[in-house]
């Protein structure tokens, strides 16, 4: 079956108990496909797709597009959801709440979210909640691995990965994303420093790449002691990616 039948037939109208879904844009890419940037459509998602009335239906605002996007619709990498021709793309987004369901107690209709990207696999770094650090192969991430992004009109989420912005950060809101990577990157540095304890830095360089998808952080000019009067210099880096 060729991509547009494909991408056709899976924008028929869902059909569930209450009947037909009506149906919603989004901007996608065919994985391992150049330049297969497209307009599609889904079902609008509800909040009963979440089990145990924990649904969280959100309206995009906004939507941040970066190189990672730039090299999904390259076909350098990016894999579709299991059993849709396409992946949505986008991974920073910004939204407002519209509706919650019945044990939803964190968030509540007409909060601005942010939605996390990452979604748990089955190493051990996914069970104990940092799947960001996974060590398996196959992993999911929303808008780029297995699982639809946001650039889209709606979407569905547990409030486990949601993250709740004050309205007074509503204008800049869609750059959480972004700045957690280099949040992110600076906090392991430390924690590297943390665990050789003999490292103690006095000034740090840090380079991020202009898609914000890694941070290099480096210790420069650093020194430590050694021993009685004597010196020796000491540097690190470390590479950090989502």
């Amino acid at each position: 079956m060729s991509p547009s039948l494909a991408s056709n037939r899976a924008a028929q109208p869902a059909v569930d108990e209450r009947g037909p879904r009506k149906m919603m844009k989004a901007i996608a890419v065919f994985p391992g496909r150049p330049g297969s940037v497209h307009l599609a459509e889904l079902p609008v998602p509800s909040v009963t797709d979440i089990p145990g009335g924990r649904g969280v239906l959100v309206r995009i605002l906004r939507v941040g597009v970066d190189g990672t996007d730039k090299e999904i619709n390259a076909a350098e990498y990016g894999e579709a959801p299991e059993g849709s021709p396409f992946l949505v793309l986008g991974h920073e987004s910004f939204g407002v709440v519209e509706e919650v369901g019945a044990r939803v107690t964190e968030v509540m209709a007409g909060d601005y979210v942010v939605a996390t990207v990452r979604r748990p696999g089955m190493s051990i770094y996914d069970r104990i909640g940092t799947s960001d650090m996974t060590t398996d192969d196959v992993y999911f991430e929303r808008g780029i691995s297995r699982r639809h992004g946001f650039l889209t009109e709606h979407y569905v989420e547990d409030p486990e990965f949601l993250v709740k912005v004050p309205q007074g950060l509503g204008d800049v809101g869609v750059l959480l994303e972004p700045t957690t990577v280099v949040e992110k990157g600076i906090a392991q540095a430390f924690e590297i420093q943390r665990r050789l304890r003999v490292w103690r830095p006095r000034k740090a360089v840090r380079a991020v790449r202009p898609d914000l998808r890694s941070v290099r952080v480096r210790a420069a000019g650093v020194r430590r002691d050694a021993g009685p009067g004597e010196e020796r210099s000491a540097g690190a880096v470390e590479r950090h990616g989502e």
